[in-house]
């Protein structure tokens, strides 16, 4: 029709909508493959099969990490504090070996008393 307008067109159904088509270069696509590692390579994964630490390994980390703190601003998820924590608990494990071989303490003790040292072991994990 003379003298209407696109807007006229569309309100009757005459008007023919056209499209642009975009074209799209690689680099608008992301490429989640690239993303998720390369193949065969391996992925670290959570292992939910270690149990989280009980209340009283919770509580055994909080005091010696308090400890530390207190002495001398230190930390045990410091890997250098650490690392000197468990050289000392090998220290100690050496020296109950030693009781149990001099018969200063008998099996069962050196049991109980290595039980209490592997807990302490565990400190910088569960912190």
């Amino acid at each position: 029709m003379p003298g209407s307008s696109p807007a006229d067109d569309r309100r009757f159904g005459t008007h023919t909508p056209t499209r642009r088509r975009r074209s799209f270069s690689p680099a608008a696509v992301i490429d989640l493959a690239a993303r998720r590692g390369h193949p065969g390579k391996e992925v670290p994964v959570a292992d939910y099969g270690d149990p989280l630490p009980s209340d009283a390994e919770i509580e055994l980390a909080t005091t010696i990490q308090a400890l530390f703190l207190h002495r001398g601003g230190l930390s045990l998820a410091d890997p250098a504090t650490a690392a000197i924590y468990s050289a000392t608990l090998e220290a100690v494990a050496i020296m109950l070996e030693g009781a149990l071989r001099t018969g200063v303490v008998d099996e069962q003790q050196h049991a109980t008393l290595r039980g209490m040292v592997e807990g302490l072991e565990k400190v910088p994990d569960v912190l």
